[in-house]
């Protein structure tokens, strides 16, 4: 089950990947000039490329959510299966938190950043 899951994840962020690269921007690539890439277009390079990583985190916590919820429909009556199902959706409750909170702290120091 664990190969399953880690030969999905990879393929997923091999295909990623590739959206990754067009993440420079298209006037950065075409013309050296520092007139048309500035520092507003490396800015929202770095904005993009961490709200794609908090994209990826919410998916794999998603992903976790329904692991632990298999395994806690198919526990029935053996306890270790059972706190293995609550601890992966426990973890994946604060994994959450922490992929919102790390949002929000990125949205408000963007936010001050922009507005001076």
């Amino acid at each position: 089950m664990k190969k399953i899951i880690f030969t999905t994840v990879f393929l997923w962020l091999m295909s990623a990947g590739q959206a990754m690269a067009q993440l420079v921007p298209a006037a950065c690539l075409k013309d050296a000039d520092l007139n048309v890439c500035n520092l507003s277009a490396v800015e929202n390079t770095i904005i993009t490329i961490a709200e794609f990583l908090l994209g990826i985190a919410g998916s794999i916590a998603l992903l976790m959510f329904v692991y632990g919820g298999v395994l806690y429909i198919l526990a029935g009556a053996n306890q270790g299966v059972l706190t293995k199902a609550k601890n992966a959706i426990k973890y994946a409750v604060i994994g959450l938190i922490v992929i919102l909170s790390a949002g929000l702290i990125m949205k408000a120091v963007v936010q001050a950043l922009t507005s001076g």
